[in-house]
């Protein structure tokens, strides 16, 4: 994959959890996202250290959008 291209996916998988208005739904983007950065990690399209950094700043904007939401970032039961 082009690195314009792959950059710009990444920053769209990033901006769904960005998005998303319903924090059961924030959670799931965030799963999805992690995901992704793993598979692009497990081909050898990211280094660990980059996908360590993508997932930390994903981890970072699921909690800033649920704290936004009035929602605990922690799931307890």
């Amino acid at each position: 994959m082009h690195p314009a291209a792959q950059q710009a996916k990444l920053a769209a998988a990033l901006k769904l959890i960005t998005d998303e208005a319903d924090p059961i739904q924030v959670r799931v983007k965030m799963a999805y996202v992690w995901g992704y950065i793993d598979a692009l990690a497990d081909a050898g399209l990211l280094s660990q250290a980059e996908a360590d950094r993508l997932q930390k700043a994903a981890e970072q904007r699921r909690d800033k959008r649920l704290a936004d939401l009035g929602a605990d970032p922690l799931l307890t039961s």
